[in-house]
């Protein structure tokens, strides 16, 4: 592994326990830090703004969290385009959803934080097929269906 892939790990098995709390919420409700704060203890979240500012990480505290999702599938994915992710990040849904949940929220709020670590412009395809799957997943949450 390399130092990328355990700087990546070492975060996330950190996060871990935190990150599977805030995917649990259905991605039809939005969370807002009233839910954070329920979701984790105060020394998580000081534990997690420690980290944002360290990393230099532009966005909420929310965001960050869910970006530790984002990095750790794109990471797992071990593909060099931005489609060849998205596709892994879909098919990932059945085994992490959890990550995958946090990663669209994350997406359909803000994609170029994806693109930006990607080091790319943006990916009209990758954008298209991950919005889909969202709208899938929000459909379905949002009418009760379990996915």
């Amino acid at each position: 592994m390399d130092d990328l892939g355990i700087t990546i790990m070492r975060r996330y098995i950190r996060y871990v326990k935190k990150l599977e709390r805030l995917g649990k919420f259905k991605l039809a409700e939005e969370i807002i830090l009233k839910d954070v704060q329920n979701a984790l203890k105060h020394s998580e979240i000081m534990m997690a703004c420690r980290d944002k500012k360290k990393e230099d990480f532009d966005g909420s505290i929310l965001e960050y969290l869910l970006s530790v999702s984002m990095e750790y599938l794109v990471w797992q994915s071990q593909k060099q385009t931005a489609e060849a992710i998205a596709d892994y990040i879909i098919s990932a849904y059945t085994s992490d959803p959890w990550d995958v949940v946090n990663f669209l929220r994350l997406f359909m709020k803000k994609p170029n934080i994806f693109y930006r670590y990607l080091g790319v412009q943006g990916d009209e395809r990758s954008f298209l097929k991950l919005a889909k799957f969202w709208f899938e997943l929000y459909e379905k949450d949002s009418s009760g269906v379990t996915a």
